[in-house]
């Protein structure tokens, strides 16, 4: 679906029960129906570019999920708690996007996390940001390659 016209998905996705990669990037995709986390087998879900504002809390469902890819979303903000329950997740990838808050709990199996907020600077213009903002962060025992772009800059020392 890379690049098309596409505007929404119908709630028939969820009956694609042996999907196991989603690309919706460069798409015209705004939402995603709760019916996504009927897709089991789903261990992909690739949306860099769309305007979706935040992800259905139904994402936790998705067990199998491994990468979930949403570089780029700049009107996505909100990150529903679910996430944490998602035992394969390996990749989060939310580069260039508007989340100013990680949930509390995130996945264990994360070895890739990039968060990298264009909305941070205007939030804490100050440069003042409290810790307890990245409290998850340091549960992720596997993590391999972080980045936490303006964070750490809004932070002003390392983590």
């Amino acid at each position: 679906m890379l690049g098309t016209r596409i505007t929404e998905l119908p709630d028939t996705i969820g009956n694609l029960k042996k999907l196991a990669r989603l690309d919706l990037s460069e798409t015209r995709i705004t939402e995603l129906p709760d019916s996504i986390g009927n897709l089991k087998k789903l261990r992909v879900i690739k949306m860099a570019g769309i305007e979706i504002k935040e992800l259905p809390s139904s994402i936790g469902m998705l067990k199998r999920l491994e990468v979930l890819d949403a570089e780029r979303c700049e009107s996505l903000a909100k990150i529903p708690s679910t996430i944490g329950g998602l035992t394969c997740l390996r990749v989060l990838n939310l580069k260039e996007t508007s989340v100013c808050r990680l949930p509390p709990k995130l996945p264990t199996s994360l070895i890739e996390l990039h968060v990298s907020s264009i909305s941070l600077p205007r939030l804490y213009p100050s440069g003042q940001i409290r810790p307890s903002k990245l409290r998850g962060v340091a549960k992720l025992h596997k993590i391999a390659d972080l980045t936490l772009g303006a964070l750490c800059s809004v932070l002003g020392r390392d983590l």
